[in-house]
């Protein structure tokens, strides 16, 4: 049985999360999938500096090849994603029901022998 990881970094330049996966937009869940995928979770960027795109969780400066660069990406919260950032995104929740119970049967007009 394969499990999916909890949390992912979208391809660089991907407004959008991969099947099965959410952005992230609040910020204790940005830091734990900062945490998850070895990013540093910088608060102090977190904002909404580009009102006309969503706020997410993404790592910035991503470069044109997919990679990091370990001196200057970090983890926030922000609309400013443009260019140099990919969405992190967490594993989509599948909410499960109980089954329903078994219906009683009807009572019977007569006792049974």
């Amino acid at each position: 049985l394969c499990r999916r990881a909890r949390f992912v970094r979208q391809t660089v330049r991907l407004d959008s999360c991969p099947d099965g996966y959410v952005p992230v937009t609040d910020t204790s869940r940005c830091a734990e999938a900062a945490q998850a995928l070895h990013l540093r979770y910088e608060p102090a960027r977190n904002g909404h500096d580009a009102p006309e795109s969503a706020a997410v969780c993404f790592a910035s400066f991503v470069n044109a090849r997919d990679e990091l660069s370990e001196m200057r990406s970090t983890a926030q919260v922000n609309s400013n994603h443009h260019g140099r950032a990919a969405w992190l995104c967490a594993l989509r929740r599948v909410r499960t029901r109980p089954a329903p119970a078994a219906a009683a049967p009807d009572p019977t007009p007569a006792p049974t022998a």
